[in-house]
């Protein structure tokens, strides 16, 4: 005899249809946007972090003279050298080289450029009255900052991408040690914000 729609087999592989339908509705609408938040979540940290590390890596060239040229200054040329710059022969690997080689404006060619979970790093140009940080020999006595910013931009415009994605977001720290954001459409940031809350940027805590 036929199966009829109203048979026990017809009716278990509709049931096992309409569980596979709620599922895979339930994987769009939760799953996949809790992956894909948790994604760019681990690419947040990581880009502060790296900016911890630079800040790290700025307060102890400064206050231990690691270039060793006699003068307490910051290293404000580039990201790479806080790695590759070389004192008695020996690098000074004052970060890690993931994020010295996802410099995206090296002085000198990098042997591996990359970047470090999707963003780059960069030295700012300017401080915050117009001035330049490097006053000449890639060094400042008194300030730097630095930026991390997205290999590829993702501005908000999929469902699937909430306010937090991170992808969009350029992050700034200086000596100060505060890490701040702003979308600046996936550029690095080349001028330190004179008042940082008012030109819309955001306190990381």
């Amino acid at each position: 005899m036929e199966d009829t729609p109203n048979t026990p087999r017809r009716r278990r592989w509709g049931c096992w249809i309409a569980a596979a339908v709620v599922f895979l509705v339930v994987a769009v609408v939760l799953i996949i946007p809790g992956i894909l938040e948790a994604s760019r979540s681990s690419k947040h940290r990581s880009a502060w972090q790296s900016l911890r590390t630079l800040y790290w890596a700025e307060s102890d060239f400064r206050s231990n003279d690691r270039d060793d040229n006699k003068v307490n200054d910051y290293w404000v040329g580039d990201i790479s050298r806080l790695y590759y710059f070389e004192v008695k022969g020996q690098p000074i690997q004052l970060i890690e080289v993931s994020i010295a080689n996802a410099d995206g404006a090296p002085k000198e060619p990098l042997k591996f450029p990359n970047s470090r979970s999707g963003f780059k790093f960069a030295a700012m140009k300017t401080d915050e009255t117009g001035a330049p940080y490097d006053l000449g020999n890639g060094r400042n006595p008194e300030k730097y900052g630095v930026c991390a910013y997205p290999e590829t931009y993702r501005a908000k415009r999929s469902w699937y991408q909430s306010s937090g994605d991170l992808s969009q977001y350029t992050f700034i720290i200086n000596q100060d040690g505060v890490i701040w954001k702003k979308d600046l459409g996936g550029a690095p940031a080349v001028k330190w914000p004179k008042d940082p809350v008012a030109e819309g940027w955001i306190k990381i805590d």
